[in-house]
């Protein structure tokens, strides 16, 4: 059950975050893979510190990939982190929190996605990075689906974990 809702998530992960194609060429830094998942994984903590503690009962967090996506002049690492919570948290609260927050960061821009026939917070940061954040599973799952800022690689191997 826990490898169909992994596997639900990175698909509306890949979905909602589509077009994840920053520039690296044109930024001012150009990451590592170590650099890309650290700044992932801070905001990723950030966020899962909006539910409350005494509402999760489990956590499944991804430190690795076997699965690295192009973007223009590099790579960029899909993230993800699931929160298994009471059901009758109110996971639209805490989603609206996020959002009030993120949303007046300069540096991101924070909006709603419902194509996928639930309501999820999308949020893009000024250089490329990508969370979406929403229930699964009837509000039984939290659910942050994420992809870092493009990195360089040398030598990627498609049979290697990242």
């Amino acid at each position: 059950m826990a490898r169909h809702a992994t596997a639900a998530a990175t698909l509306l992960a890949v979905l909602l975050l589509a077009g994840c194609s920053p520039d690296i060429e044109g930024s001012n830094e150009v990451k590592t893979l170590d650099e890309a998942k650290a700044e992932l994984f801070a905001v990723e903590t950030d966020l899962v510190a909006y539910v409350p503690s005494s509402a999760v009962t489990e956590t499944n967090h991804a430190e690795d990939s076997a699965v690295l996506f192009d973007c223009d002049g590099g790579y960029t690492w899909p993230g993800s982190t699931q929160l298994r919570i009471d059901p009758s948290t109110d996971t639209q609260a805490i989603l609206d929190d996020i959002y009030a927050d993120y949303s007046t960061k300069s540096e991101w821009e924070a909006g709603w996605d419902e194509t996928s026939g639930g309501r999820y917070l999308t949020m893009t940061r000024e250089d490329g990075l990508k969370f979406a954040v929403g229930p699964l599973e009837s509000g039984a799952v939290f659910d942050i689906a994420s992809f870092s800022s493009c990195f360089a690689l040398e030598d990627y191997d498609p049979n290697a974990r990242y």
